[in-house]
């Protein structure tokens, strides 16, 4: 759920300061964007992970990455 938050705060529409909880209390989320005081982000997904799996006897962690896209 901190998806949301980190990609309000690093698109500029939250200040770093404010708390998880008082984010979650204010924002909509949802369909790859967030609204936060009446501004939007929106992302694309630009690699689907496949989560975690073993290759050559570690575990590798494979995330999906997301670009944002716009900020109204």
């Amino acid at each position: 759920m901190d998806f949301y938050y980190r990609l309000a705060v690093q698109a500029g529409i939250c200040d770093p300061n404010v708390s998880l909880e008082d984010f979650y209390r204010e924002a909509t989320w949802g369909d790859q964007q967030v609204i936060y005081q009446g501004r939007t982000v929106t992302v694309k997904r630009i690699h689907e992970g496949e989560g975690a799996y073993e290759q050559d006897g570690k575990t590798v962690i494979d995330k999906d990455i997301y670009e944002i896209v716009s900020v109204n």
